[in-house]
């Protein structure tokens, strides 16, 4: 897991209304690295493996289902500020893996459990299953699966989306019924980790996930059936044979091909996230420069430019846009190339829509350009 505060500076116009941002912020700097270890099953799937089931109910998660309780999650598009990015790279991972989750948490349906007695480690695919209504013909779920320590620090361990249309069938999506009460089984991305004691297990859903998953078309209110709903464990017991195997050794990266350095890159890449209370708009900038460099060994010269802007209306699933900028310019002798591109990505209730540019130049001259406009039908996503 990677820190939230390093790269990212948030700013907010009006009086702050990010639910849990500064207490996120503080634990930010605790999750760059989580130790770990390996673990050793003589077959897969292993029959030591053993299920521990705990229901969601209104006070949390407890061993025992309890009276059946309605509990509502009014819509918010923009849960999933914690999420990393997709195809985070090189210097980017330390900023862009999962970060502190409370300021998701806040926003979601969460579901806790008491202070762990003991350590207890799990090691395969937690499953989440959730009694639901939507009120809408299109709707997504988002689970995710956190360790809560005792200072309130809350670390995404796994997590899963859905896209609701597909609870049956990938190949033959069927939009819901409003109203109509679902059973959903979600099986969540596999994972190994040691749950300790003193902390809590925490299960947060949500209907967005956003920027990781484009929203649903219209807002969702989501009602999830506590004392109906569960969260399964796949619990690992403890092996002394793991004592024997041999540890985690410091990180090994590959000898680079000899790169130098022609010209200092701009400041390093930064991630601005702006949250603005009068229009409840949340947009991420993300700019990357990589400096001019030398790949000796061929002589070819090489500078990168990137700049992303990701945003969102809190109340509007379709103000969904994404616009990226890229430019890629390479020398070597009397050759100088340089492609320059732009994709921006939106979306209505029932269409996605791609505007592309694309421009070669040599010498500075261009010799090549192409423009696209595409709109594609959503069809249930």
């Amino acid at each position: 897991m990677g820190p939230l505060a390093q790269g990212y500076r948030y700013r907010h116009h009006g009086r702050a209304d990010v639910p849990g941002l500064d207490a996120a912020r503080a634990g930010n700097a605790r999750i760059h690295h989580t130790p770990g270890r390996w673990a050793a099953e003589e077959t897969w799937p292993s029959p030591r493996i053993t299920t521990r089931k705990f229901y969601l109910t209104k006070d949390g998660l407890e061993s025992d289902a309890g009276d059946e309780t309605a509990r509502v999650l009014k819509p918010l598009q923009t849960v999933g500020i914690t999420a990393p990015r997709w195809a985070a790279r090189g210097e980017d991972i330390d900023t862009e893996a999962p970060t502190d989750q409370r300021i998701d948490d806040a926003r979601s349906l969460t579901f806790d459990s008491e202070p762990l007695e003991a350590d207890f480690e799990i090691l395969g695919q937690p499953v989440v299953t959730l009694d639901l209504t939507v009120d809408k013909p299109v709707a997504a779920i988002a689970v995710r699966l956190n360790e809560v320590e005792p200072d309130g620090l809350s670390k995404r361990i796994t997590y899963e989306v859905l896209n609701l249309t597909h609870r049956n069938s990938h190949e033959f999506p069927e939009p819901l019924e409003s109203g109509k009460r679902y059973r959903i089984r979600m099986p969540l991305h596999d994972c190994a980790h040691v749950l300790k004691t003193g902390r809590r297990i925490r299960v947060a859903v949500s209907t967005t996930y956003w920027p990781a998953y484009w929203p649903s078309p219209e807002p969702v209110t989501l009602k999830v059936y506590a004392g109906r709903s569960e969260l399964e464990l796949p619990v690992r017991p403890p092996r002394p044979e793991d004592k024997n195997l041999k540890p985690f050794g410091p990180a090994f990266v590959p000898e680079p091909t000899s790169v130098r350095t022609v010209l200092k890159r701009a400041p390093a890449p930064t991630i601005e996230n702006t949250w603005d209370l009068t229009t409840k708009k949340f947009t991420i900038r993300h700019v990357r420069d990589s400096g001019r460099s030398c790949i000796d060994a061929i002589g070819t010269e090489l500078w990168t430019t990137e700049s992303d802007v990701i945003e969102i209306l809190d109340h509007d699933p379709t103000s969904a846009k994404i616009d990226a900028q890229y430019s890629n310019e390479m020398n070597r002798g009397d050759w100088k190339v340089r492609v320059e591109s732009r994709l921006s990505m939106s979306l209505t209730k029932e269409n996605f829509v791609l505007v592309g540019h694309i421009k070669a130049l040599e010498h500075d001259v261009e010799v090549f350009t192409k423009i696209w406009d595409r709109t594609i039908p959503r069809m249930l996503v």
